[in-house]
């Protein structure tokens, strides 16, 4: 008995090269999109200075090109609710400057994100909302910056800024 083998169609030989062709366009793609936010975007919720490379810190006087360092920006804006029985929802977005050059720092930075987001709502919690109206933005800010710096352990934040701090009822 003869058995005949019948080679595949010429159109599915094309069709199988120009699916090998997008799996390797696919492979490259992804690769290549991983090692430039590697190299070039850094760990998530650090902004490596890109765009604040040469501005100055608010507050801090000066000129452009005096700042050279980075803005940590990756707690986000956070929502909290105060206590008491007229409880309100503060919202508020924190930021800070820290040397982007010192590497294990920014590590520990955005392993303590979401540290750093409890740290900010348990404080509001502690407080009904006519005294947090009560304080001072300086206040807030310092009493946050503390603890955040408790638990930091190679480096610290020196000033707190907020982008957005409303409280609403």
């Amino acid at each position: 008995m003869i058995r005949v083998v019948e080679h595949p169609s010429r159109g599915l030989r094309v069709l199988y090269r120009v699916l090998v062709v997008v799996v390797f366009l696919l492979i490259f793609v992804l690769l290549g999109g991983t090692l430039y936010a590697l190299v070039f975007r850094g760990p998530a919720g650090l902004d490596r200075g890109g765009d604040n490379r040469g501005a100055p810190i608010p507050g801090e006087g000066g000129g452009a090109g005096e700042y050279t360092g980075g803005a940590f920006t990756g707690i986000g804006r956070i929502r909290a609710v105060t206590a008491g029985p007229r409880a309100a929802t503060v919202i508020l977005s924190v930021t800070f400057p820290y040397p982007p050059e010192d590497r294990a720092f920014s590590e520990e930075l955005a392993a303590k994100i979401g540290q750093f987001r409890g740290i900010t709502a348990e404080y509001f919690a502690a407080f009904p909302v006519e005294e947090i109206r009560g304080k001072e933005e300086g206040a807030v800010k310092e009493d946050l910056r503390q603890r955040y710096n408790a638990i930091l352990r190679l480096g610290s934040i020196t000033r707190l800024y907020f982008n957005d701090y409303m409280i609403v009822e």
